[in-house]
């Protein structure tokens, strides 16, 4: 299977499979609730059961929600094996992320970048101080504010979080270009989930950014 392939999946692979006249409605067996509302005597086991499309709408390896999850845990496993070396976890590399590409960041703009909120940001940060990779300071316009920034030592693990990276891609034999569309294609999932009311992506123009 190429690389992307789990992003050409079939409707049904989706989690629910989808009707052509209305888009957002579930056909299978949630469909049959149709059959209850005409009355039909017709049992929710036997209706689950009719035919061999609703045999597989729940099967385990037709969903699209465990792949990628299992891909996700590939991924973050996958780093572990460059990153334990240098202390860090996987969330901590991704704040690192943030703050190599712009320093003295507040917590919420951190935290909107990495789409966490503050409870789960504020423990990796925590960290991230007490290793001495970050600093945590009040904002001096608004008090408000924490301001992160990287220490010497944070600034130096960036070659080294690179080699990690290089590591990843080297593992998942994709090019470059197959990565960034990749990624286009998984944040255009996050868009369109994000925003329901929209079933177009937020971008149509595929910038060139890696990692």
């Amino acid at each position: 299977m190429e690389p992307d392939a789990i992003l050409r999946v079939p409707l049904q692979l989706w989690g629910c499979a989808l009707r052509f006249d209305n888009p957002c409605r579930p056909i299978g067996w949630f469909a049959h609730s149709d059959r209850k509302d005409r009355g039909d005597d017709v049992s929710e086991r036997q209706a689950i059961g009719d035919s061999a499309d609703d045999a597989a709408f729940l099967h385990l390896d037709n969903q699209l929600c465990f792949a990628l999850q299992a891909a996700a845990r590939a991924i973050s496993r996958t780093y572990r094996e460059r990153l334990a070396a240098l202390g860090l976890t996987h969330p901590q590399y991704l704040v690192l992320l943030v703050l190599w590409e712009q320093d003295g960041l507040s917590v919420s703009a951190i935290g909107d970048r990495l789409m966490l909120d503050s409870g789960t940001l504020t423990p990796l940060l925590k960290r991230l101080e007490a290793l001495g990779i970050v600093t945590r300071a009040r904002g001096s316009t608004d008090e408000r504010q924490v301001i992160v920034s990287l220490t010497e030592a944070g600034f130096r693990l960036r070659g080294a979080a690179a080699e990690a990276r290089e590591h990843v891609v080297c593992r998942l034999a994709m090019s470059e270009e197959e990565i960034n569309d990749l990624r286009f294609n998984l944040m255009g999932i996050v868009a369109r989930l994000s925003h329901p009311e929209s079933h177009e992506p937020a971008s149509t123009t595929r910038p060139r950014v890696f990692g």
